[in-house]
């Protein structure tokens, strides 16, 4: 269950709330008050691999005012709540957008080069090894990106679903364009203000690549054919 409007809603995930956990992030530091309905779903990689309470913990301590997000999924697929967010919202993606949106951070250490390249191992953390990693093209670059693991895939699946369903507003949909390509770019900053849906960092943010463009694909594939089973 995650907290909505002080009420509990179903999430077929494990979820720890900040009512167990004693995380909780509220205003005036890394939140303000919800006076807009969500209509975005922003999707977030930690760049590291630390546990949520750790993920707490830096974001409350970034600058004068801290930073702040609605979720966190940890490695193990468990999702932690820090908010609620029919009333507060996360510092977590720029104050244009910030009101509008609900954020998640995953745990994930984003992008290094790949583990086969011995010579630069130790810059993939050790306990993150196993973790698939994919080349792709991204940005005009060649990123050697850290997939995330399948819990936590099925995490932002679940979470995705109680949220759709709670705000009606944050339609089940990624940025494509008119022929239903993929957008794994930089939206406009109009077109991104207005979008309506689940979207990654980089989507709003020139200086972003997170969560990377496979975890945007694994999403609308989600939507579109109705992929089932992600039963704990």
């Amino acid at each position: 269950m995650i907290i909505i409007n002080d009420r509990a809603v179903d999430c077929n995930a494990p979820v720890i709330t900040w009512h167990e956990s004693g995380l909780q992030i509220r205003p005036p530091r890394g939140a303000g008050c919800r006076r807009e309905e969500p209509r975005k779903f922003v999707l977030h990689w930690t760049g590291g691999e630390n546990p949520a309470s750790t993920v707490f913990r830096t974001l409350q301590s970034r600058g004068r005012l801290g930073l702040g997000v609605d979720f966190c999924i940890d490695r193990d697929g468990t999702i932690y709540q820090f908010l609620d967010p029919a009333i507060h919202y996360g510092y977590h993606v720029g104050w244009r957008h910030n009101p509008s949106s609900i954020g998640v951070e995953i745990a994930n250490y984003g992008f290094r080069w790949p583990v086969w390249l011995k010579w630069n191992l130790r810059k993939v953390p050790e306990r993150a090894r196993d973790r698939e990693i994919y080349k792709v093209r991204f940005r005009r670059v060649r990123h050697y990106i850290a997939n995330f693991y399948d819990v936590q895939i099925r995490a932002v699946f679940a979470l995705m679903d109680s949220l759709t369903r709670a705000f009606p507003e944050i339609e089940r949909k990624v940025p494509k364009d008119a022929k239903h390509a993929y957008k794994h770019y930089t939206l406009p900053r109009k077109e991104a203000v207005n979008f309506c849906g689940i979207l990654g960092h980089y989507h709003i943010s020139k200086r972003k690549t997170d969560p990377g463009p496979f975890l945007i694909e694994e999403v609308d594939r989600y939507i579109n054919e109705g992929k089932n089973g992600y039963v704990y």
